[in-house]
């Protein structure tokens, strides 16, 4: 009768014992939300001392680099189709004032939101940047591809 009631009493304190040690959660990182469909007109000013990389929107397919391919052939597409676009905006600005914004306010006011000029959303990590002394928007990575 012992031995039962020892058994029982290790049983309890085990079981007790276990359910009290829950180990700590991770806290989880927020996941992103979807950009597929989505514009922007946050363009910021392009610092080139900001160690940022600017991208060349080249994209090169990989097998080994599959997992990563559809986030990179959608960022260097966007970049492809839009950076053409917005640029044919400033030459226009240009052509029709006869000079670039000297600003990156001016070019935010004149090109961007004169025209409600919406630019589609890039992959997180990249972000739009007016280059004021080159006169052009530009793609610009929080770091280089691996």
């Amino acid at each position: 009768m012992k031995t039962i009631l020892n058994r029982l009493c290790f049983i309890l304190a085990v079981s007790i014992l276990l359910t009290g040690c829950e180990g700590k959660k991770v806290a989880e990182k927020p996941k992103p939300e979807p950009i597929v469909g989505k514009t922007t007109q946050d363009i910021t000013e392009y610092d080139p001392a900001a160690g940022k990389v600017v991208s060349e929107g080249k994209y090169e397919s990989s097998l080994v680099k599959m997992a990563m391919g559809n986030a990179r052939a959608y960022g260097s597409a966007v970049e492809n189709i839009q950076l053409p676009r917005v640029n044919q905006l400033i030459e226009m600005h240009r052509a029709a004032t006869g000079e670039y914004p000297k600003t990156h306010q001016e070019f935010m006011d004149e090109v961007i939101y004169k025209n409600d000029y919406k630019l589609v959303m890039l992959p997180h990590g990249s972000s739009y940047q007016y280059d004021v002394a080159n006169h052009k928007v530009i793609v610009v990575k929080e770091k280089a591809d691996e």
